[in-house]
């Protein structure tokens, strides 16, 4: 007796199911009374041992049902309650984790406490419960806005160094490229220089050979022409040696010439290599979108206003990664849907939907074939009845990642997960998945599925319990044994 429950209170709402998680298998679930099933249907998921309750009827007040559940060797007799004014975006989940044995035993004790209680102190000691459970939750909420707060500044601390490094990385380059385009620009001036110098030693030897030639003609003493000429030739001499070292100094400078634009062309290269590696860093990312106003290290602006409180409970986001993480894992499988691409091209498309706990969980395939990043922005599920009319607003429990909406590079793909939780959807409404570009201009996709498609989904890991269809027959069983005997 020490792990079975006895009017334990689950609610259910008209927007939501009930989801109570076992430890083991269910073995069969039975309302107290026939009229119960008008109002609510009872499935089961015995791959992960959640029954399901869901509000079917038309009666806007219901009464209070009990509800019998067998699991494993514990069997647990539960209050159903209708939730009238339930917010599935605002309340907290109508999930019952009754899975942790020592959570149970606990629940089960406070239980016989209030035993021997009136039903107003009875019902005060639930309403205490319920408050303490709130504030338990607002506490929670509050501790990850402050881990929240923390992390951000650590970030913004972290990311103020790596501005400051690289601007005196920045800095250094480019006084290493200054120094290099001095030293070529002094450099072309020297060879000029030399070019020049040379060009007017030559153009003076030519004249003296000139001079050598005309007094080589002249009629004078035999004597005095041959001194003329070994003066002109002792000249000329002196100019070829005085033009051999301008020459060599002309070679040196046009070696060293070469070797500065070598040298500045390495560094140019490497700037250029360092901006192509580097335009995804913190820092890229920052001079390429956060001085522009666009801080990818936050969730899009828009988003805030579609999200819950799942969204920064760590509880929910750990169970959430987790399941995310094992869709990614799973092949691709083709959801009938409609879509509309954003204005530049860029596509969405649903490859799976998968269900656990009280979540719904869309796998999004991002295709962008254009030849510029695309910012993931906010991203919003809403759900139209079957004359087009809005319906239902899910805000996000979890998008893959929290922390950093993907940039999908261009011509390249890249596959999200968003996770709501899961509301009664009929099979004449129209369930769309929204997702926004971070820049505003850059418009927004849709992913819509029809309310048939999800609840499709859902009946392939769902049965449904009737009074005359339990999760086990006991036909069945007796059948066996008699077979043995």
């Amino acid at each position: 007796m020490g792990q079975n429950l006895n009017k334990y209170q689950v609610n259910v709402a008209k927007a939501a199911p009930a989801y109570i998680k076992f430890k083991d298998k269910i073995k069969n679930a039975e309302f107290s009374t026939t009229t119960a099933y008008d109002n609510y249907q009872i499935r089961v998921r015995n791959d992960d041992n959640t029954l399901i309750v869901q509000y079917v009827g038309a009666d806007a007040k219901p009464v209070d049902e009990g509800l019998t559940i067998l699991e494993g060797s514990r069997s647990h007799f539960l209050i159903v309650s209708f939730f009238p004014d339930y917010d599935i975006n605002k309340h907290p989940q109508l999930s019952f984790k009754l899975d942790d044995l020592k959570l149970l035993k606990s629940l089960v004790s406070k239980q016989e406490q209030q035993v021997n209680l009136s039903d107003a102190e009875r019902t005060a000691a639930l309403q205490k419960q319920k408050a303490e459970e709130a504030a338990e939750q607002q506490q929670a909420l509050a501790q990850a806005e402050k881990e929240r707060n923390a992390q951000e500044a650590e970030r913004k601390k972290a990311l103020e160094a790596e501005r400051k490094k690289e601007t005196e990385k920045e800095k250094s380059d480019k006084a290493a490229l200054a120094k290099a385009e001095q030293e070529r620009v002094s450099a072309e001036k020297e060879k000029k220089k030399l070019e020049q110098e040379r060009a007017a030693a030559l153009k003076k030897e030519q004249a003296l050979e000139a001079e050598k030639d005309r007094i080589a003609k002249q009629n004078i003493d035999e004597a005095k022409r041959i001194r003329l000429e070994q003066e002109k030739q002792a000249a000329i001499d002196k100019l070829q040696q005085e033009r051999l070292v301008k020459e060599q100094k002309e070679q040196a400078t046009k070696e060293k010439l070469a070797a500065i634009q070598e040298q500045k062309t390495a560094l140019e290269a490497a700037k250029k290599k360092k901006e192509q590696d580097s335009k995804y860093s913190t820092i890229g990312l920052w001079n390429r979108y956060g001085k522009h106003g666009i801080n990818l290290y936050e969730i899009p602006e828009q988003q805030k206003n579609w999200i819950n409180a799942d969204f920064f409970l760590s509880q929910d986001t750990l169970f959430n990664y987790q399941s995310s993480q094992e869709i990614l894992s799973k092949a691709d499988r083709e959801i009938a849907a409609t879509y509309g691409a954003f204005k530049s091209g860029v596509s969405i498309a649903v490859k799976d939907v998968q269900f656990k706990g009280p979540f719904t969980y869309y796998k999004i395939k991002i295709d962008n074939n254009t030849d510029e990043d695309f910012l993931t922005g906010a991203v919003v599920v809403q759900i139209y009845d079957k004359d087009k009319a809005h319906k239902q607003e899910l805000k996000c429990s979890y998008f893959t990642y929290i922390g950093f909406y993907p940039i999908v590079k261009p011509h390249e793909q890249h596959y999200v997960v968003l996770a709501t939780r899961t509301p009664v959807i009929d099979n004449e409404d129209n369930v769309v998945v929204y997702m926004h570009e971070r820049r505003e201009d850059k418009g927004s996709a849709f992913a819509l599925m029809e309310g048939t498609v999800i609840n499709k989904e859902l009946g392939k890991i769902e049965k449904v319990i009737t009074k005359s269809s339990p999760v086990e027959k006991e036909g069945k069983k007796k059948k066996k044994k008699k077979d043995k005997s």
